[in-house]
This record gives structure tokens, sequence and C-alpha cells, in this order.
């Protein structure tokens, strides 16, 4: 999956994106549905925001997700939580 968008787009207006700026998306993935891997990358007016890597198992229990990476999220957030999301925030999620 790819998407790219000059200044003004759907994607920066959706996210309410200060100045609407140009985003790009990209998304590789190996696998079916049932056991797929991928590596996404977010990138907000040339700069990468996030990076990680994501992965999805349809086991006998459920669905079982998980996604690592890091980012540089802070200008996109509230003034009261920029200073938690200060320089690089990195994070590994999983789940059922």
């Amino acid at each position: 999956l790819k998407a790219s968008e000059p200044a003004g787009g759907i994607i920066a207006n959706l996210l309410k994106l200060p100045d609407a700026p140009p985003v790009n998306i990209l998304v590789t993935g190996t696998g079916p549905v049932a056991n797929w891997s991928g590596i996404g990358t977010f990138v907000v007016d040339g700069q990468i925001v996030t990076q990680l890597t994501g992965r999805h198992q349809l086991t006998d229990k459920g669905n079982y997700v998980e996604a690592k990476g890091d980012g540089d999220f802070q200008r996109f957030l509230p003034d009261n939580l920029k200073s938690l999301f200060a320089g690089k925030t990195s994070f590994d999620l999983a789940g059922t």
C-alpha cells in the first residue's frame, strides 16, 4: 500500500495536521491475512514521523496482533501531552 498526497490533501485534513502538510504512507507486507507481517512508514512534510513493524496471526484463541516501532509524535499532540512524547518515542504493543 502506498499513499502520497500534496499539501492540503485528504489524509492531512482527516488527521487535522497543522497546516495540512504533504503526507506519504508506505506499508509493505508478506503472507496471508492469517499469518501476515509487514513494515510501515508514515512521512509528514518530508520527515519520517514513525516507522513500525507489525504482525497479525490467526490462532486457535483468536487474533493476535503486535506492532513495534518508534516515532516523533510531539508536534501532533495537545500542549498538555507534548512533554511526555518529546524526542523519539518507542512503542511495543501486542494483544489478542
